[in-house]
């Protein structure tokens, strides 16, 4: 295609505009979760707000990944960033006339929510139509340290902003992030993937289901990432306590200060930074079991500790140890996915992939979050660390993942 040929001016752009976009999103994130944490210091009000910021992401991820194979990738990012940052502006307008109830926060998330569901397929759909199959593996490790990097700035932006400037001015930034993001996204040249003419007329409902069938048919017949799927479903059902809880634990056992929040938002980021570069320098690695096996157990023995760490400092230490072993989880995987399935059906692909590792979420939010009122945040955390640190087994003794290679993806469709 012709805009490979200037793929790294053109990633640029793609990447710049995701990172100032994603930044002033995680700027907000950060607001409102200081908000309510500090408004409410319930672990039920938590468990809520999670919900709320989760469950449109995942149920609108079931029709996602349709439209991002059917219509234009480029246009349905760019509307999922201009509905966030109206969604985020109304709030700002809101706050700034006095109005700020809890209920409004939830209904931005629930809308930022559907936004950034509409845009995960699509994202990683565009990126095989930008840069060579040869430099995917570097692209997805790049975005990669790209979001990293600003979930390390962010918090401490966030920190210092929530103590300068009211919360109202914090969301009217999300609204220029977004204009400079879709500006950028403006300026890239993405071949229209085909769509056959017959489905263009014929798109029923029953298509639309149809057509997630087929990406279920399509994932279910490659046993490696079916098993993966599996794994990741039982690890995100047993780290939802962190992702949920860790902003109440710090707030109850270290401090009410923005910058605890901050630093600890900051230590994974910084985790997740040193493990991509070793990853990057380290390249494949001989017997991928034994290494997501390892990276399993440390994750669930560190997530143990940090439910009864002593300090602060220890906690950020266990934290940032956890960010290192993300990527091994993620970027092979995700360029493994990109390079051997059809443009055609990528975005489906991607999007079911996203359904159905998260869908244990819900569950775990609606569990967790209760449970941690009744027998204390720390204890819910740790019970999540003993789990996850036991996955390595079924790791490790899973037929299906016993292998020292990618194996090709088999022709189903």
């Amino acid at each position: 295609m012709e805009e490979l040929k200037n793929w790294k001016k053109h990633m640029a752009y793609f990447f710049g505009g995701q990172a100032v976009s994603i930044l002033g999103s995680s700027l907000v994130s950060f607001a409102i979760i200081f908000y309510i944490t500090n408004t409410t210091k319930s672990g039920t009000m938590m468990s809520i707000a999670s919900m709320a910021s989760f469950m449109p992401r995942f149920l609108i991820s079931f029709i996602s990944g349709v439209w991002a194979d059917r219509y234009d990738r480029k246009k349905l990012i760019a509307f999922s960033d201009i509905f966030t940052a109206l969604a985020t502006l109304t709030v700002a307008i809101c706050f700034a006339c006095g109005y700020q109830e809890i209920w409004v926060i939830l209904v931005c998330m629930v809308c930022r929510s559907i936004g950034s569901g509409i845009q995960g397929p699509c994202v990683g759909a565009v990126i095989p139509d930008i840069v060579p199959t040869e430099q995917l593996v570097r692209a997805n490790s790049m975005y990669s340290t790209v979001a990293s990097v600003i979930q390390i700035i962010s918090p401490l932006f966030g920190a210092m902003l929530v103590k300068m400037i009211p919360i109202e001015y914090i969301f009217g930034i999300d609204v220029f992030t977004a204009i400079i993001g879709v500006g950028l996204l403006i300026l890239i040249p993405i071949t229209k993937h085909q769509v056959k003419e017959s489905d263009d007329n014929t798109h029923t409902n029953n298509r639309i289901i149809q057509e997630l069938k087929d990406g279920l048919v399509y994932i279910k017949q490659e046993k490696y990432i079916f098993t993966m799927i599996m794994f990741n479903v039982g690890l995100n059902f047993f780290f939802t306590p962190i992702n949920m809880l860790s902003s109440l634990h710090v707030t109850l056992n270290y401090g009410e200060d923005a910058m605890y929040l901050s630093a600890v938002n900051m230590a994974i980021g910084i985790g997740m930074v040193v493990g991509g570069i070793y990853l990057s320098i380290k390249g494949d690695f001989k017997d991928k079991t034994k290494a997501i096996s390892l990276f399993c157990l440390i994750l669930g023995l560190c997530q143990f500790w940090m439910g009864f760490a002593p300090a602060f400092i220890i906690y950020l230490l266990l934290y940032f140890t956890i960010g290192i072993t993300v990527p091994g989880f993620n970027a092979p995987i995700s360029a493994m996915i990109q390079e051997k399935t059809p443009s055609q059906i990528l975005g489906r692909v991607l999007g079911m992939l996203e359904v159905l590792s998260s869908i244990a979420t819900p569950i775990a939010m609606v569990l967790f979050g209760p449970l941690a009122d009744i027998i204390g945040v720390g204890t819910v955390i740790a019970i999540g660390g003993i789990a996850n640190a036991s996955f390595c087994i079924f790791i490790a003794k899973n037929k299906n993942l016993k292998i020292s290679s990618v194996k090709e993806f088999a022709e189903v469709l």
